[in-house]
This record gives structure tokens, C-alpha cells and sequence, in this order.
């Protein structure tokens, strides 16, 4: 059984995959004309009085309007969704999404989700937010309402998919699924990784390690550092340890923690993950595939590393059950 890792760390940033986020360009003049400057120009029509925080967290409709590229449901690759949860005709509490027609009654347990997603990913501070620049794909949207009367809106350029779409996409695709509506859900990747590296800063140097594997012409060196002591160990044949370690890889939902990875296309969020190699504590692993595709991980996130060491443990024993001891 999939072990599915805590849910906030699905909000932190997440997750495997790209370049650019959702980030905005230019100034936030807040003025309504936009800026000058021709095609691809910032267009701000911000209203800066909007409250950057809500006391509610009783949601009575959300609706949020994103593109993600890769292949997030099956058959659909770089595309927008669109989704909402708001009364239908009939008055009855309803979640969709329109660009895939999934329609299914909505419950606290979702309600509830999206909410947490709402306030881990601190989306109150975007209230108000209306940028836009000319160039494709687009805006993302996002816009809730609370029994409260308090409202959340905000809209800006979308770039490769923002981190609170990517949580939002993955609560309602999980949450549809739970309902017996499977449409959404991610492709599982099939790839088999045949190298990685593990590498982990801890603020005592004592605790910290580092695995890899350095590819020869013959044979391969598993190579391991423990508190900067250095440890290798050749083998001629990387079969078993490789599957040893697909099948650590196989038992972990590590989608909410890609940042650029074959797992679903292309993301990264460097707004979502300040900080150097050097910061601590800091976690960092790479998986490479058979067939050249890639799962990166990285967090400074302390929660989202407390998540990830006993994943990380597992795949360690594939190195240590392994290493001789030769410096």
C-alpha cells in the first residue's frame, strides 16, 4: 500500500518538476491603467484595500482556474482545469470541473482540504491581487466565498503552474477518486531509476550525510559521506541495488514534494523554496531513469523534511546494507 506522506507538506511546495513558477513580473503599481512598455507589458489592477486576512473557514463556494503543464490527468497534457465547488440548479452543494465534466456532490471533508490549502500556502496575503501580462498560458484565478460575507480573490500570470494550483489540483483529483471519479488522477509513471543522490544538511554537521553513485566504465562506486567521513564501495553490477531502491520509490506518494521530475511535467517554484545548498537544514535528492527522465526533490521546509527522512532512511539502507567500509 502507497504510503501517503502528511498532507501539509503537499502544500509546501510541494512536490518534482521545472523551471518557472507562477510568479509575476514588474511592479505593483496598484493603479488600474497598467504599465507602459508595449506587448507583454504588466497590466495591475490591484485593489489594495482588500483584507490580507480571513477569519473564516467556512467556505460556501470556491472556484479556481489554473494551467499545469504535463500530463496532470490522462490524455491532457500542458491544459487548463478549471474548478469549482458552488450550489447546481437544484441548490444542491456541488464540486466540478468543467474542462473534463467530472461533477460530483461536495462534503466537509473537501471543504475542509481546500481550506487548509488556503491557509498552509497563506493565500489570504493575495487577496486583492490583479496582475496580468500578454503572454501564454494565461492568468491563474482563484476566488472563495465564506458564510462570513468575507471573500478571496486574486488573479495573476499563471507561468508554469503555481503551488497552491498544483495542491488544489491534487485535493480535488484525490478527493473525486475517493467518490469513485478516477479521471483526474495523475498517471502513475512507470520509469525505473537506475542512479540517485541523497544529500542532507542538518544545523549539527555531525548529522549530516550524503549518497551517491559515481557511474565507471566497468563497475560503479557507491559513495557515502557521514558527518564529512567518506566511505565507497565498488560493485560490478547495479541490478540489485536498483531494485532495491524502485521498490523504496514504488511505496511513496512523493508528488506533493516534486519540484521537476517525469512523475507530472514541469514546475518549479523558486519562490517556494528560498535558500543555498549551504542553508540548513536542507534536503535535497535526485533519481535518474533509464530513459533520461528526472525526479528532484528539494525542501528547507523542517515539516516537509520530517516527512521525507523516513524515505529517505529507507533508500539509505539500500547504500549502507551495501558499503564495505573502504576510504
Amino acid at each position: 500500500m502507497v504510503k501517503m506522506l502528511a498532507r501539509s507538506a503537499l502544500l509546501l511546495t510541494v512536490i518534482l518538476l521545472g523551471l518557472t513558477s507562477c510568479s509575476s513580473s514588474g511592479s505593483d503599481t496598484g493603479s488600474g491603467k497598467g504599465s507602459k512598455g508595449g506587448k507583454g507589458a504588466l497590466i495591475d489592477k490591484s485593489d489594495k484595500s482588500a483584507p490580507k486576512e480571513i477569519e473564516s473557514r467556512d467556505i460556501t463556494d470556491l472556484h479556481a482556474k489554473f494551467w499545469l503543464r504535463g500530463e496532470w490527468s490522462s490524455g491532457r497534457i500542458d491544459e487548463y482545469y478549471d474548478f469549482a465547488v458552488e450550489p447546481d440548479a437544484s441548490g444542491t452543494l456541488t464540486a466540478s470541473e468543467s474542462e473534463t465534466g467530472v461533477t460530483v456532490p461536495a462534503d466537509e471533508e473537501l471543504l475542509l482540504a481546500l481550506q487548509e490549502i488556503i491557509e498552509e500556502q497563506h493565500l489570504a496575503a493575495k487577496n486583492g491581487k490583479n496582475e496580468y501580462q500578454a503572454i501564454p498560458p494565461g492568468p491563474c484565478d482563484l476566488e472563495v466565498h465564506y458564510a462570513s460575507g468575507e471573500k478571496l480573490s486574486f488573479s495573476y500570470n499563471n507561468g508554469d503552474g503555481p503551488e497552491w494550483a498544483k495542491a488544489i489540483y491534487l485535493t480535488f483529483s484525490e478527493w473525486f477518486a475517493s467518490k469513485g471519479e478516477e479521471s483526474l488522477l495523475v498517471p502513475k509513471y512507470e520509469g525505473r531509476a537506475d542512479s540517485l543522490e541523497l544529500k542532507y544538511n542538518a544545523e549539527n554537521p555531525d548529522d549530516s550525510w550524503y549518497y551517491t553513485v559515481m557511474l565507471g566504465e566497468n563497475e560503479y562506486t557507491l559513495m557515502r559521506s557521514l558527518g564529512g567521513a567518506w566511505t565507497k564501495t565498488k560493485i560490478t553490477d547495479l541490478t540489485g541495488f536498483c531494485d532495491d531502491v524502485n521498490r523504496v520509490l514504488d511505496g511513496y506518494d512523493l508528488r506533493p514534494y516534486d519540484r521537476y521530475s517525469a512523475l507530472y511535467g514541469y514546475g518549479w517554484d523558486a519562490s517556494a523554496d528560498r535558500g543555498g545548498d549551504d542553508d540548513v537544514p536542507y534536503l535535497k535528492m535526485i533519481f535518474w531513469y533509464e530513459d533520461d527522465s528526472q525526479l528532484q526533490i528539494k525542501t528547507h521546509a523542517p515539516e516537509a523534511i520530517e516527512n521525507l527522512l523516513q524515505f529517505t532512511d529507507e533508500l539509505r539502507v539500500c547504500f549502507d546494507s551495501r558499503m564495505s567500509g573502504e576510504q
